[in-house]
């Protein structure tokens, strides 16, 4: 990974910013927790402080932006892709902070609780849970 210059990153102590040609950054978040972001989205990622929010068994990278004039929590993942209201975006190899371009996939609500139906991806959490 070449480096290109130092800069502060989220109040954070100043950090090397890789080059596009790096596979991933990781973005620091409360709770211990880092996301994994595609190089070429640093600096839209960077301009928000990114909290660590657990729902059901996942952590999910959320922030809060003023829409309208009126605080709005948007999810990393749904920011990144720009996932439309009533659409669900799919994190194809599970981990809910990978959050790279190429992981994830916008998709209707039914075809998202079909594809988990077929993969037995809820049966597999009800299992867990037991």
């Amino acid at each position: 990974m070449k480096k290109i210059r130092n800069i502060s990153v989220l109040g954070s102590e100043s950090v090397d910013l890789p080059t596009p040609e790096s596979p991933f950054i990781l973005i620091p978040l409360t709770q211990g927790q880092f996301a994994k972001i595609s190089p070429w989205r640093f600096e839209a990622i960077s301009r928000f402080t990114w909290q660590a929010v657990k729902h059901k068994r996942s952590w999910y990278a959320k922030t809060t932006i003023i829409k309208n004039k009126c605080p709005v929590k948007i999810s990393m993942h749904r920011f990144i892709a720009r996932t439309k209201f009533g659409d669900v975006c799919h994190h194809k190899n599970h981990d809910s902070l990978d959050n790279q371009d190429d992981n994830l996939e916008n998709q209707t609500k039914r075809n998202h609780d079909t594809y988990c139906r077929n993969n037995n991806i809820l049966v597999q959490f009800e299992q867990k849970n037991r």
